[in-house]
């Protein structure tokens, strides 16, 4: 079953810290520690979420908050309802009970958008229960920076940082694979959380605490994740799955996905990077919420760079979803 990662950020963090960036920085911080990472990325058994919202309740309480899967609001939504579907449509996460009563059918799309304002509600892309997102923020920040040039004693360019403050929140994210890759990573965090993880770490941007709680996730949560090589045989023909992270798909993968075009939801982004050497090749990826007509999905790592070689990692965490029905 999944690892669970918490991280408490300890100052300007990326508000996105995707799974391709989590791979690549665990792997990245083993290299440097000096392992060998090559039987680790030929395992090929590691899954990773994107890190998604946490909010920190009591103690070690938490809240955790899922990618919406980007299934649309049924068109039998009335004019009295827009503003409700407009709050529905900005919202990029769901709070843990409302996602996995969506996996499981108990609740469909419409139920949502119908309870915004009486049971749930929506701040910035969350949405959650009533009083859930009382005590916490995620404050978007802007600073504003510039180079100085000290043979002239001048400041030559100005430049703007991106970041969020997290007050009573923090970031969280899954990991399945070998015993070899969970222990790995403990080690990599250890690594990253004074370094940082994702852009602008050089200023001090992205350092964090973290906790694990190796294979103790919420019972109803282990229920609906599913393992890599998960073997689809005999699952119910209307079960799908919800991407937890990016996912690059073999071509057979998406020949099989794209023959239920029906059942297939998604949206895709291209991730790219930077070298010494200049920019890397950019890799077109599905994006976190897409939610395709397979159980198992096993995606693929593209080199993107040689000498020494970078990769853009691909094999995705997913969800069961009930797809029949009323959605």
């Amino acid at each position: 079953m999944p690892a669970a990662f918490y991280l408490s950020p300890l100052g300007f963090m990326p508000r996105e810290v995707r799974s391709d960036t989590i791979a690549s920085a665990v792997i990245w911080s083993l290299a440097e520690m000096g392992r060998d990472v090559e039987p680790l990325i030929k395992d090929g058994s590691l899954r990773v979420s994107s890190a998604m919202p946490m909010l920190k309740i009591q103690g070690n309480e938490r809240v955790l908050f899922f990618p919406k899967p980007k299934i649309p609001p049924p068109a039998k939504a009335g004019s009295a309802d827009i503003d409700k579907i407009k709050s529905y449509k900005q919202v990029s996460y769901l709070q843990d009970k409302i996602f996995i009563d969506l996996l499981s059918g108990s609740l469909s799309v419409w139920d949502i958008v119908s309870r915004i304002d009486q049971n749930y509600e929506v701040r910035g892309q969350l949405i959650a229960e009533k009083g859930v997102l009382e005590n916490f923020d995620l404050m978007p920040w802007t600073r504003v920076r510039n180079a100085v040039n000290r043979i002239k004693g001048g400041a030559d360019n100005f430049f703007t940082s991106h970041g969020t403050f997290y007050m009573n929140a923090g970031l969280f994210f899954l990991l399945e694979g070998s015993d070899d890759w969970v222990s790995s990573t403990v080690l990599a965090l250890r690594f990253l959380q004074d370094r940082g993880i994702g852009g602008e770490v050089s200023i001090g941007h992205g350092r964090f605490n973290f906790e694990t709680y190796e294979r103790e996730i919420h019972h109803r949560i282990k229920e609906i994740i599913l393992p890599s090589g998960a073997n689809s045989e005999g699952a119910p023909d209307e079960e799908g799955a919800v991407l937890l992270s990016l996912y690059l798909p073999k071509p057979e993968e998406w020949i099989k996905i794209c023959s239920r075009k029906d059942r297939l939801y998604y949206s895709l982004c291209w991730r790219a990077g930077r070298r010494s050497s200049g920019p890397k090749k950019r890799v077109l990826f599905l994006e976190e919420g897409s939610v395709v007509p397979l159980v198992k999905v096993e995606g693929m790592h593209e080199v993107v760079a040689t000498n020494p070689p970078s990769l853009e990692w691909g094999h995705p965490l997913i969800a069961r979803i009930r797809l029949g029905g009323d959605l």
